[in-house]
Formats: C-alpha cells, structure tokens, sequence
C-alpha cells in the first residue's frame, strides 16, 4: 500500500470509531434515561450558549422531538412542557 491509502484507512477508522461511539451514546442514553432527561439532553444539545445562557434558537416538530427521545409525539410535547414549565426558559 501506498503512503495515501494508508492515512485514508487511519482516518477511515477514526471517523468509525468516532460514529460508534456517538452510537453507543445513544443508545445508553434510550435504555438508562427517563424521558424528561433525554429531553433535556436533547434541549442542551440543541441550545449553544451565548453571553452565559443556553438558548434553543432552532425550531424542532414535535414529531423530531418524539423521534430523537424515543417516545410518542404526544408524551415527548407533554414531557417537552413540563421541561418548560420547570424553569427551562424557551426562546420566542
């Protein structure tokens, strides 16, 4: 093999293992997180901080939300709210 092909491979493989590990993540966080925490996982994922807050500045259907905690449309927009509600300020 030549020189090229070599850190082609290298950096093949750091790129899988980088992506198996972000797997991996996930899935712990669906077997051992109750749903308010993944949402909240999902709100700090979400929310890049500017000027020492966190803002949530995209704007996620509900049904991405659902989709991304691993639950229903209806108990992610319930657990979503109950974020809220509970002092999790949300940006216009």
């Amino acid at each position: 093999m030549d020189q090229r092909s070599d850190l082609a491979t290298a950096g093949g493989a750091a790129r899988l293992i980088a992506r198996t590990r972000a797997l991996l993540k996930n899935v712990k966080s669906l077997a051992l997180l109750d749903l308010s925490d993944r949402v909240a996982r999902l709100s700090l994922g979400m929310a890049p901080e500017e000027n020492g807050q966190r803002v949530i500045t995209e704007r996620l259907p509900k049904r991405d939300i659902a989709n991304r905690v691993g639950a229903t449309r209806d108990i992610a927009s319930r657990a979503f709210k109950d974020r809220v509600l509970s002092g999790c300020k949300m940006s216009p």
